[in-house]
């Protein structure tokens, strides 16, 4: 997917630490000893390497080969997770700000939902669909820039995300709002919902305004 594989080439990602896992799971760092975790949608693996610390053994998969080529790592692999080609299954999913940019999002959270432990998590960050006015005004921006770059290189389109990251968040965010070919915006219900027909039950919500973050029980 050359959209991402630009992407995690070129734009550094974020980085990151190991409260945001805390944030988002509410579970004690020392839990995750020995735990298997498929970090799916891993990109260039920001969040793989954090679970390696905690010593976790984790597998980073993503469609990008730039991105799995950044991973640090040991295992890695490049994968589709509409169609996880995995025998196993896993004390945690984690999937943060990916399943947004996929158009079969109910598929790809029934198959992920198939890979969990009895007794495991799925984690979830997602698009927030918009609940404030000021939040409804940034994702308009957000369309509208969409459609003006829809047909700009990657290249063009960067040069645009660094003038825009002076003032607003900065140039992976910008670029990761304009450039993928899709972006779903969720509600909680939404989430909870789909992940109810497929047995998980929410345990954890919260995050920023702008994101969900939930995690989900087998």
């Amino acid at each position: 997917m050359s959209e991402f594989d630009y992407q995690w080439k070129n734009i550094p990602c974020k980085p990151t630490d190991a409260s945001v896992i805390q944030r988002v799971t509410k579970l004690p760092l020392a839990w995750f000893k020995n735990k298997t975790i498929l970090d799916a949608g891993a990109g260039s693996g920001r969040f793989s390497k954090i679970f390696s610390e905690l010593n976790a053994n984790v597998v980073a998969c993503d469609i990008s080969f730039e991105g799995i080529h950044k991973c640090q790592t040991s295992n890695r692999i490049v994968m589709d997770i509409m169609h996880p080609a995995l025998n196993t299954t896993f004390d945690m999913i984690w999937s943060y700000g990916v399943v947004h940019h996929i158009q079969q999002y109910e598929i790809c959270l029934a198959q992920l939902s198939q890979l969990v432990k009895p007794g495991g998590y799925l984690t979830l960050m997602v698009y927030r669909r918009p609940i404030t006015a000021k939040m409804f005004a940034l994702y308009l921006c957000y369309g509208l820039l969409r459609q003006i770059t829809k047909y700009w290189s990657s290249e063009a389109k960067l040069k645009l995300c660094g003038k825009l990251s002076i003032k607003f968040a900065d140039v992976h965010g910008w670029f990761d709002a304009i450039n993928p070919c899709f972006n779903k915006l969720f509600t909680l219900k939404e989430c909870t919902n789909i992940l109810h027909k497929n047995g998980l039950t929410p345990i954890t919500y919260g995050g920023p305004k702008m994101h969900i973050e939930v995690m989900f029980k087998k």
